[in-house]
């Protein structure tokens, strides 16, 4: 039940943040791959309730409107991640939520930042939830994932690798695969590599699924050519 009131808060933050007026985009003045990424962290309580977060702050960039906008839309994830603390104060149910960070893919034009949202309610498992930011280090937009591709056609080859891999996962699903989502669909990237994810509860019941690409496999209808990026641990 946590794990679905989570989704949907997520969603509903996304839809938020769209609806916003959309100002002029920024474009770099300068690019560079030498930029940092500085850990923060923040400690939350409510009642018998605790939250640990973790969130990374990027720092040395040129053009420091990017620099500015990009942590200002970490922070801002950050300040909704806080909604989430004390879900379980009302049901009088002690709960322990852990919001911690991975940078899969670092380079001079992209950036993601993979979010895991663990949280564990008194006598329960601890449910996991994914959220991810990929962002164009040109403009310090929160890139969707048709951004990447020449065309519509993308969905067709990533459905289709999917598909193969999901039939042999060896693993109980809820369902069959039914293709990824028109929008909105989870992705960042890793390395040499494309990930696809879905929740739990989409097509498993306890922990989130992931899909690699390698970039490789994309090349024909990938808009620009996607560099092998950095993995940060």
């Amino acid at each position: 039940m946590k794990k679905l009131v989570i989704c949907m808060l997520l969603l509903s933050f996304v839809f938020v943040g769209c609806s916003g007026d959309k100002k002029e985009k920024l474009q770099a003045s300068e690019l560079t791959d030498k930029y940092q990424l500085v850990a923060q962290s923040e400690q939350l309580s409510e009642g018998e309730s605790t939250m640990s977060i973790s969130y990374p702050k990027v720092t040395d960039l040129i053009d420091k409107r990017i620099e500015d906008k990009v942590n200002e839309t970490i922070k801002n994830r950050v300040e909704q991640y806080k909604e989430l603390s004390g879900l379980g104060e009302d049901l009088g149910i002690k709960e322990t939520t852990n919001v911690r960070y991975e940078v899969p893919y670092k380079s001079k034009e992209k950036l993601s930042i993979k979010f895991y949202i663990e949280s564990q309610m008194e006598g329960e498992m601890t449910d996991v939830i994914i959220d991810t930011y990929t962002f164009d280090l040109n403009s310090a937009e929160d890139m969707m994932l048709p951004e990447l591709f020449k065309n519509k056609k993308y969905k067709e080859k990533i459905n289709s690798f999917i598909k193969e891999k999901f039939e042999n996962l060896g693993i109980e699903t809820l369902r069959e695969f039914e293709g990824i989502e028109e929008e909105g669909q989870g992705f960042y990237l890793k390395g040499n590599n494309l990930v696809i994810y879905f929740q739990a509860l989409d097509y498993t019941k306890d922990q989130p699924l992931e899909f690699e690409i390698p970039f490789d496999d994309l090349k024909d209808i990938l808009k620009k050519p996607i560099p092998e990026g950095e993995i940060l641990q």
